[in-house]
């Protein structure tokens, strides 16, 4: 008589906030300096389960806030799958790099 949920756990629900904290912990993890560009493909993965919506609408909104900088790869031929599976889209071109603002 046991549900899916108690044997697997309750899906974890995460807040703007949360994911917002995991983003910058992983950046911070992955820059080699402040101020230094990350790729997505790298970042995501650190991001433990948060679902990639989710994800992407903070990293939208950490762009139209000024708290992170996303560009697309200036170089297109290094682009695999995985990159471009990572990318975050606005404003109709697909990003691929962030810089994090220190808070």
């Amino acid at each position: 008589r046991l549900r899916a949920a108690d044997v697997f756990g309750r899906p974890v629900e995460w807040t703007p906030a949360e994911i917002e904290s995991r983003i910058r912990t992983a950046y911070q993890k992955l820059a080699r300096s402040p101020q230094d560009w990350v790729g997505l493909v790298d970042l995501r993965p650190m991001l433990g389960d948060a679902p990639k919506a989710e994800v992407d609408a903070v990293l939208k909104e950490l762009s139209r806030t000024g708290k992170a900088h996303l560009v697309p790869e200036p170089n297109r031929k290094v682009l695999n799958d995985a990159d471009q599976a990572a990318a975050v889209r606005i404003g109709g071109e697909d990003n691929h790099l962030i810089i994090v603002e220190a808070s």
